[in-house]
């Protein structure tokens, strides 16, 4: 089994992720993120990367659209599409060269996550049939777990105050206050899908929130 923690920037979503391996190794195993470019997985992986990217068609166009209507660099748009190309390559080498056994395997980026990149970049609002069918074909092609992952803060004073990811540095001031208001935009598009079972606060104690992930995933397993 997979999970994959799903949050806006800086929400907290690798620190439970580390946390909940740690507190139960025997449990939970960190997703292996053997790849972070694409250049090193088309001379090592061609294969593996064609066959996701066939997997990927069916979301191509609206991210691409999506992308186009941006006034972000050119390459942080290439970025946040390879990026998912990376991930679900990672994704699918853990699947091959792994055998869990009983544990789980817990990712702090997926597909899931790369929602936010692809669809807040855009200079408009994302139409809500577009990240519903985006996280349809995210459930339906790969098996792995969304749980939603949030502060319980203002967001933005929260991502000024752990910084600003590395891939939104370059952005001035207007650029970024639009993104970030479009990153809550999409995020209560995505979770009014789930139930609010699957959601986790980070303001709490971090062994409350991740003993709450730990009782949650071992009910569903019965």
């Amino acid at each position: 089994m997979h999970i994959q923690l799903v949050g806006l920037p800086a929400s907290g979503k690798s620190t439970l992720a580390k946390a909940l391996v740690d507190n139960y190794p025997e449990k939970y195993i960190l997703g292996q993120k053997r790849y972070d470019s694409l250049k090193k997985l088309v001379v090592k992986k061609p294969i593996l990367v064609l066959k996701v990217l066939i997997k990927c068609i069916p979301i191509s166009y609206i991210c691409f659209l999506s992308l186009m209507r941006s006034d972000v660099r050119l390459l942080n748009r290439l970025e946040a599409f390879l990026g998912l190309v990376v991930n679900l390559v990672n994704y699918e080498e853990m699947i091959r060269g792994f055998e869990e056994g009983d544990r789980i395997v817990v990712w702090d980026e997926m597909a899931f996550q790369r929602v936010f990149s692809i669809f807040a970049y855009s200079k408009y609002v994302p139409a809500r049939e577009d990240i519903v069918k985006y996280t349809k074909w995210v459930t339906e092609r790969f098996l792995c777990k969304p749980i939603f992952v949030t502060s319980g803060e203002n967001y933005l004073d929260r991502v000024l105050d752990r910084g600003v990811p590395n891939r939104m540095l370059n952005f001035n001031d207007d650029a970024l206050n639009k993104v970030m208001k479009t990153h809550t935009i999409v995020f209560e598009m995505i979770t009014e899908n789930y139930t609010l079972g699957n959601m986790v606060t980070t303001n709490n104690e971090i062994e409350k929130s991740i003993l709450f992930i730990h009782e949650m995933l071992v009910k569903n397993e019965r």
